[in-house]
Protein backbone atom coordinates (compact mmCIF):
# COMPACT_ATOMS: atom_id res chain seq x y z
CA UNK A 1 0.00 0.00 0.00
CA UNK A 2 1.19 3.48 -1.15
CA UNK A 3 -0.38 5.94 1.08
CA UNK A 4 -0.52 10.20 -0.89
CA UNK A 5 -0.99 13.10 1.06
CA UNK A 6 -2.36 15.71 -1.33
CA UNK A 7 -1.72 19.09 0.15
CA UNK A 8 -3.70 21.49 -3.07
CA UNK A 9 -4.72 24.68 -3.32
CA UNK A 10 -7.32 24.31 -5.06
CA UNK A 11 -9.86 20.87 -5.99
CA UNK A 12 -13.42 20.10 -4.61
CA UNK A 13 -15.70 23.03 -4.92
CA UNK A 14 -13.57 24.65 -6.38
CA UNK A 15 -13.60 26.32 -10.27
CA UNK A 16 -10.79 27.59 -12.86
CA UNK A 17 -8.47 25.12 -14.42
CA UNK A 18 -6.00 24.64 -11.37
CA UNK A 19 -8.97 23.22 -9.34
CA UNK A 20 -10.10 20.80 -12.04
CA UNK A 21 -6.18 19.61 -13.18
CA UNK A 22 -6.52 18.66 -9.43
CA UNK A 23 -9.17 16.47 -9.51
CA UNK A 24 -7.86 15.12 -12.53
CA UNK A 25 -4.76 14.06 -10.53
CA UNK A 26 -6.21 13.23 -8.04
CA UNK A 27 -8.59 10.66 -9.84
CA UNK A 28 -5.73 9.01 -11.67
CA UNK A 29 -4.05 8.44 -8.17
CA UNK A 30 -6.70 6.78 -6.68
CA UNK A 31 -7.27 4.40 -9.62
CA UNK A 32 -3.78 2.72 -9.46
CA UNK A 33 -4.17 -0.21 -7.23
CA UNK A 34 -2.78 -0.47 -4.10
CA UNK A 35 -3.07 3.57 -3.68
CA UNK A 36 -4.96 5.32 -0.67
CA UNK A 37 -5.25 8.83 -0.89
CA UNK A 38 -6.19 11.86 1.88
CA UNK A 39 -6.53 15.20 -0.17
CA UNK A 40 -6.65 18.60 2.52
CA UNK A 41 -6.82 21.81 0.38
CA UNK A 42 -6.88 25.20 1.42
CA UNK A 43 -9.77 26.66 -0.87
CA UNK A 44 -13.53 25.29 -1.80
CA UNK A 45 -16.46 23.47 0.14
CA UNK A 46 -17.08 20.48 2.27
CA UNK A 47 -19.27 18.09 1.12
CA UNK A 48 -18.87 17.73 -2.56
CA UNK A 49 -19.19 14.78 -4.27
CA UNK A 50 -15.79 13.01 -4.53
CA UNK A 51 -13.57 10.25 -5.08
CA UNK A 52 -11.56 10.40 -2.27
CA UNK A 53 -11.60 11.70 1.61
CA UNK A 54 -10.67 15.35 1.33
CA UNK A 55 -11.24 18.54 3.97
CA UNK A 56 -11.36 22.43 3.51
CA UNK A 57 -8.88 24.44 5.97
CA UNK A 58 -9.77 28.03 4.67
CA UNK A 59 -7.26 29.72 5.79
CA UNK A 60 -3.29 29.82 5.96
CA UNK A 61 -2.76 29.01 9.33
CA UNK A 62 -5.67 26.13 10.12
CA UNK A 63 -3.91 24.78 6.33
CA UNK A 64 -0.72 24.34 8.33
CA UNK A 65 -2.05 22.97 12.04
CA UNK A 66 -4.16 20.77 9.72
CA UNK A 67 -0.79 19.65 7.30
CA UNK A 68 1.08 18.86 10.70
CA UNK A 69 -2.05 16.88 11.61
CA UNK A 70 -2.33 14.91 8.71
CA UNK A 71 1.23 14.06 8.19
CA UNK A 72 1.63 12.62 11.92
CA UNK A 73 -1.37 10.56 11.63
CA UNK A 74 -2.06 9.75 7.87
CA UNK A 75 1.80 8.69 7.62
CA UNK A 76 2.10 8.71 4.07
CA UNK A 77 4.67 7.38 1.89
CA UNK A 78 3.94 10.47 -0.85
CA UNK A 79 3.23 13.74 -0.28
CA UNK A 80 1.68 16.22 -3.43
CA UNK A 81 2.29 19.39 -3.20
CA UNK A 82 -0.04 21.35 -5.11
CA UNK A 83 1.60 24.89 -5.06
CA UNK A 84 4.72 26.15 -4.83
CA UNK A 85 4.12 28.61 -2.08
CA UNK A 86 3.57 25.26 0.18
CA UNK A 87 7.06 23.66 -0.22
CA UNK A 88 8.56 24.94 3.07
CA UNK A 89 5.36 23.71 4.73
CA UNK A 90 5.69 20.14 3.04
CA UNK A 91 9.31 20.13 4.05
CA UNK A 92 8.87 21.07 7.77
CA UNK A 93 6.22 18.67 8.29
CA UNK A 94 7.87 15.84 6.22
CA UNK A 95 9.95 15.53 9.16
CA UNK A 96 7.98 13.20 10.67
CA UNK A 97 7.19 11.66 8.50
CA UNK A 98 10.41 11.04 5.93
CA UNK A 99 7.52 10.58 2.47
CA UNK A 100 8.95 11.64 -1.35
CA UNK A 101 7.40 14.92 -2.25
CA UNK A 102 6.17 15.17 -5.80
CA UNK A 103 5.56 19.08 -6.65
CA UNK A 104 3.27 20.21 -9.19
CA UNK A 105 3.38 23.37 -11.08
CA UNK A 106 1.16 25.27 -13.29
CA UNK A 107 2.17 28.42 -14.93
CA UNK A 108 3.30 32.17 -13.02
CA UNK A 109 3.31 30.46 -10.05
CA UNK A 110 6.68 28.87 -10.50
CA UNK A 111 8.08 31.15 -13.60
CA UNK A 112 9.96 33.55 -10.62
CA UNK A 113 11.60 32.30 -7.51
CA UNK A 114 9.28 33.19 -5.09
CA UNK A 115 12.05 33.82 -2.58
CA UNK A 116 15.09 31.90 -0.37
CA UNK A 117 12.98 29.83 1.45
CA UNK A 118 11.08 28.45 -1.17
CA UNK A 119 14.30 28.22 -3.47
CA UNK A 120 16.43 26.05 -0.46
CA UNK A 121 13.12 23.67 -0.27
CA UNK A 122 12.50 23.29 -3.83
CA UNK A 123 15.56 21.69 -3.81
CA UNK A 124 14.36 19.00 -0.98
CA UNK A 125 11.80 17.90 -3.69
CA UNK A 126 12.03 14.64 -5.02
CA UNK A 127 9.93 15.25 -8.19
CA UNK A 128 8.62 17.78 -10.04
CA UNK A 129 5.46 17.90 -12.81
CA UNK A 130 5.10 20.91 -14.79
CA UNK A 131 1.55 21.33 -17.19
CA UNK A 132 4.09 22.67 -19.88
CA UNK A 133 7.42 22.38 -21.83
CA UNK A 134 7.61 26.28 -20.94
CA UNK A 135 6.54 26.12 -17.78
CA UNK A 136 9.30 23.56 -16.95
CA UNK A 137 11.81 25.85 -18.50
CA UNK A 138 10.88 28.70 -16.55
CA UNK A 139 10.85 27.15 -13.60
CA UNK A 140 14.59 25.33 -14.14
CA UNK A 141 16.12 28.60 -15.27
CA UNK A 142 15.68 29.61 -11.44
CA UNK A 143 15.38 26.74 -9.49
CA UNK A 144 18.44 25.04 -11.17
CA UNK A 145 17.43 21.03 -10.13
CA UNK A 146 18.72 18.38 -12.63
CA UNK A 147 16.25 18.40 -15.49
CA UNK A 148 15.35 14.83 -14.86
CA UNK A 149 13.67 15.54 -11.70
CA UNK A 150 11.31 17.72 -13.91
CA UNK A 151 8.82 15.81 -16.26
CA UNK A 152 5.93 17.50 -18.10
CA UNK A 153 2.42 16.56 -16.96
CA UNK A 154 -0.33 18.54 -19.43
CA UNK A 155 -3.51 19.33 -18.66
CA UNK A 156 -6.36 16.27 -19.61
CA UNK A 157 -9.49 16.53 -20.73
CA UNK A 158 -12.33 14.05 -20.20
CA UNK A 159 -15.71 14.91 -21.66
CA UNK A 160 -17.54 12.23 -19.78
CA UNK A 161 -16.61 13.70 -17.04
CA UNK A 162 -17.51 17.30 -17.64
CA UNK A 163 -20.87 18.82 -17.29
CA UNK A 164 -23.39 18.65 -20.42
CA UNK A 165 -24.50 21.60 -22.33
CA UNK A 166 -27.69 22.66 -21.27
CA UNK A 167 -29.77 22.24 -24.41
CA UNK A 168 -31.99 25.20 -23.40
CA UNK A 169 -29.41 27.59 -23.28
CA UNK A 170 -27.56 26.58 -26.21
CA UNK A 171 -30.40 27.08 -28.36
CA UNK A 172 -31.02 30.07 -27.04
CA UNK A 173 -27.42 31.50 -28.06
CA UNK A 174 -27.63 30.16 -31.58
CA UNK A 175 -31.30 32.45 -32.02
CA UNK A 176 -29.58 34.93 -30.42
CA UNK A 177 -26.56 35.33 -32.56
CA UNK A 178 -28.00 33.75 -35.81
CA UNK A 179 -26.42 35.41 -38.43
CA UNK A 180 -23.03 36.59 -36.69
CA UNK A 181 -19.57 35.28 -36.57
CA UNK A 182 -18.58 34.67 -32.91
CA UNK A 183 -15.09 35.26 -31.46
CA UNK A 184 -15.34 33.95 -28.05
CA UNK A 185 -12.47 33.93 -24.54
CA UNK A 186 -13.51 32.06 -21.59
CA UNK A 187 -11.22 33.67 -18.23
CA UNK A 188 -11.00 35.55 -15.48
CA UNK A 189 -11.29 38.79 -16.16
CA UNK A 190 -8.39 39.44 -12.98
CA UNK A 191 -5.96 43.02 -13.32
CA UNK A 192 -3.34 40.33 -12.05
CA UNK A 193 -4.06 38.18 -15.53
CA UNK A 194 -4.26 41.03 -17.96
CA UNK A 195 -1.52 39.16 -19.55
CA UNK A 196 -4.94 36.45 -21.27
CA UNK A 197 -4.56 38.90 -24.55
CA UNK A 198 -8.57 40.27 -24.01
CA UNK A 199 -6.94 43.61 -24.72
CA UNK A 200 -4.85 42.39 -27.84
CA UNK A 201 -8.19 40.95 -29.41
CA UNK A 202 -10.19 43.92 -28.57
CA UNK A 203 -7.79 46.40 -30.34
CA UNK A 204 -7.66 44.37 -33.40
CA UNK A 205 -11.45 44.36 -33.42
CA UNK A 206 -11.69 47.62 -35.95
CA UNK A 207 -9.82 45.93 -38.61
CA UNK A 208 -11.61 42.85 -38.39
CA UNK A 209 -15.01 44.80 -38.45
CA UNK A 210 -14.05 46.47 -41.20
CA UNK A 211 -13.66 43.06 -42.82
CA UNK A 212 -17.09 41.65 -41.67
CA UNK A 213 -19.28 43.93 -39.96
CA UNK A 214 -21.33 40.69 -38.43
CA UNK A 215 -18.92 39.94 -36.30
CA UNK A 216 -19.06 39.76 -32.19
CA UNK A 217 -16.40 39.24 -29.92
CA UNK A 218 -17.98 37.42 -26.35
CA UNK A 219 -16.33 37.48 -23.01
CA UNK A 220 -17.05 35.11 -20.94
CA UNK A 221 -15.48 35.75 -16.79
CA UNK A 222 -15.94 37.99 -14.43
CA UNK A 223 -13.64 40.25 -12.43
CA UNK A 224 -12.38 43.92 -11.92
CA UNK A 225 -10.55 44.09 -15.29
CA UNK A 226 -14.06 43.95 -16.39
CA UNK A 227 -14.17 48.00 -15.99
CA UNK A 228 -11.05 48.91 -17.87
CA UNK A 229 -11.68 46.12 -20.88
CA UNK A 230 -15.16 48.17 -21.76
CA UNK A 231 -13.45 51.40 -21.53
CA UNK A 232 -10.99 50.23 -23.78
CA UNK A 233 -13.76 49.09 -26.01
CA UNK A 234 -14.78 52.40 -25.97
CA UNK A 235 -12.00 53.92 -26.99
CA UNK A 236 -11.56 51.70 -29.95
CA UNK A 237 -15.22 52.84 -30.87
CA UNK A 238 -16.20 48.72 -30.97
CA UNK A 239 -18.46 48.49 -27.99
CA UNK A 240 -21.34 47.88 -30.07
CA UNK A 241 -19.45 44.61 -31.17
CA UNK A 242 -18.29 43.72 -27.61
CA UNK A 243 -20.13 41.76 -25.47
CA UNK A 244 -19.54 41.17 -21.79
CA UNK A 245 -21.52 37.74 -20.68
CA UNK A 246 -20.36 38.05 -17.16
CA UNK A 247 -19.99 34.63 -14.86
CA UNK A 248 -21.49 31.63 -16.54
CA UNK A 249 -21.67 28.63 -14.69
CA UNK A 250 -20.29 25.17 -15.92
CA UNK A 251 -22.95 23.29 -17.12
CA UNK A 252 -23.28 26.29 -19.27
CA UNK A 253 -19.82 26.62 -21.07
CA UNK A 254 -19.88 23.89 -23.40
CA UNK A 255 -22.97 25.77 -24.99
CA UNK A 256 -20.47 28.86 -25.68
CA UNK A 257 -17.99 26.81 -26.40
CA UNK A 258 -20.00 25.01 -29.25
CA UNK A 259 -21.60 28.66 -30.37
CA UNK A 260 -18.12 30.22 -31.54
CA UNK A 261 -16.68 29.90 -34.36
CA UNK A 262 -13.13 30.84 -33.44
CA UNK A 263 -12.20 30.66 -29.63
CA UNK A 264 -9.02 32.94 -29.15
CA UNK A 265 -6.73 34.01 -26.32
CA UNK A 266 -3.23 35.30 -27.05
CA UNK A 267 -2.23 35.14 -23.57
CA UNK A 268 1.35 35.86 -23.27
CA UNK A 269 1.93 34.00 -20.00
CA UNK A 270 -0.07 30.63 -20.33
CA UNK A 271 0.81 27.71 -18.19
CA UNK A 272 -1.12 25.82 -20.40
CA UNK A 273 -4.49 26.33 -21.27
CA UNK A 274 -7.22 23.48 -20.49
CA UNK A 275 -9.91 26.00 -22.02
CA UNK A 276 -8.05 25.39 -25.57
CA UNK A 277 -8.94 21.50 -25.04
CA UNK A 278 -12.43 22.55 -24.15
CA UNK A 279 -12.90 24.20 -26.87
CA UNK A 280 -11.14 22.41 -29.16
CA UNK A 281 -13.13 18.72 -27.46
CA UNK A 282 -16.37 21.29 -28.41
CA UNK A 283 -15.17 21.45 -31.85
CA UNK A 284 -14.45 24.35 -32.02
CA UNK A 285 -10.81 26.08 -33.30
CA UNK A 286 -8.41 27.96 -31.21
CA UNK A 287 -5.90 30.65 -31.54
CA UNK A 288 -3.19 30.88 -28.62
CA UNK A 289 -0.62 33.43 -28.86
CA UNK A 290 3.16 31.84 -29.81
CA UNK A 291 5.73 31.32 -27.18
CA UNK A 292 4.19 30.04 -24.09
CA UNK A 293 2.20 26.97 -22.19
CA UNK A 294 -0.14 27.47 -24.95
CA UNK A 295 2.37 26.14 -27.84
CA UNK A 296 1.48 22.59 -26.20
CA UNK A 297 -1.89 22.65 -25.50
CA UNK A 298 -2.23 23.65 -29.34
CA UNK A 299 0.55 20.84 -29.81
CA UNK A 300 2.74 23.47 -31.69
CA UNK A 301 0.16 24.07 -34.41
CA UNK A 302 -0.98 20.66 -35.35
CA UNK A 303 -4.06 20.82 -32.94
CA UNK A 304 -5.07 24.51 -32.32
CA UNK A 305 -3.18 27.81 -34.47
CA UNK A 306 -0.52 29.82 -33.12
CA UNK A 307 -0.15 33.09 -33.72
CA UNK A 308 1.97 36.66 -33.26
CA UNK A 309 0.82 39.79 -32.29
CA UNK A 310 1.29 40.67 -36.12
CA UNK A 311 -0.49 38.10 -37.51
CA UNK A 312 -3.44 38.22 -35.52
CA UNK A 313 -5.68 40.16 -36.99
CA UNK A 314 -4.71 37.97 -40.05
CA UNK A 315 -5.14 34.34 -38.84
CA UNK A 316 -8.60 35.67 -37.07
CA UNK A 317 -9.86 36.53 -40.55
CA UNK A 318 -8.53 32.67 -41.76
CA UNK A 319 -9.77 31.05 -39.35
CA UNK A 320 -13.26 32.32 -39.34
CA UNK A 321 -13.24 31.91 -42.87
CA UNK A 322 -12.12 28.24 -42.63
CA UNK A 323 -14.08 25.02 -42.16
CA UNK A 324 -13.43 23.63 -38.79
CA UNK A 325 -11.77 20.06 -38.58
CA UNK A 326 -14.53 17.58 -38.48
CA UNK A 327 -12.30 14.89 -36.54
CA UNK A 328 -10.49 17.48 -34.10
CA UNK A 329 -12.88 16.37 -31.00
CA UNK A 330 -11.27 12.75 -31.43
CA UNK A 331 -7.55 14.80 -32.33
CA UNK A 332 -7.49 16.09 -28.89
CA UNK A 333 -8.55 13.37 -26.64
CA UNK A 334 -6.13 11.03 -28.73
CA UNK A 335 -3.22 13.72 -27.66
CA UNK A 336 -4.39 14.96 -24.31
CA UNK A 337 -8.03 12.03 -23.24
CA UNK A 338 -7.92 10.57 -19.77
CA UNK A 339 -6.68 7.63 -20.39
CA UNK A 340 -3.24 8.66 -21.68
CA UNK A 341 -2.97 11.05 -18.69
CA UNK A 342 -4.11 8.46 -16.14
CA UNK A 343 -1.18 6.29 -17.83
CA UNK A 344 1.39 8.91 -17.31
CA UNK A 345 0.78 9.65 -13.79
CA UNK A 346 0.68 6.03 -12.83
CA UNK A 347 4.81 5.73 -14.50
CA UNK A 348 5.28 8.90 -12.39
CA UNK A 349 4.64 7.65 -9.10
CA UNK A 350 5.88 3.80 -10.34
CA UNK A 351 9.51 6.13 -10.92
CA UNK A 352 8.93 8.06 -7.58
CA UNK A 353 8.68 4.80 -5.67
CA UNK A 354 11.76 3.30 -7.48
CA UNK A 355 13.73 6.92 -7.08
CA UNK A 356 14.01 5.90 -3.17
Amino acid sequence: MVKVLGLLSDGYGCSGGIAQYNRDLVSALSEIEGVSLYVQQIHGVEGVESVVPYEVSHSRITFAVAAFRNVISFRPDVILCGHINFVWLVSLANLFAKARVWLQIHGIDAFESPGAITFHNVGKVDLVTSVSRYTRRRFIEWSRLEPERVKVLPNTFDVALRPLTRNDLAEDLKSRYQGKKILLTVGRLDPREAYKGHDLVIEALPELIRKNRDLVYLVVGTGEDVHRLKRLAEDKGVSEFVEFAGYVAQDCINAYLSLADVFVMPSTLEGFGIVFLESMAAGTPVIALRGSGSDDACQDGSLGLLTTHESLVEDILSSLNTNPSKDLAQQVDEVFGVDRFKRHVRRLLSHLERAT
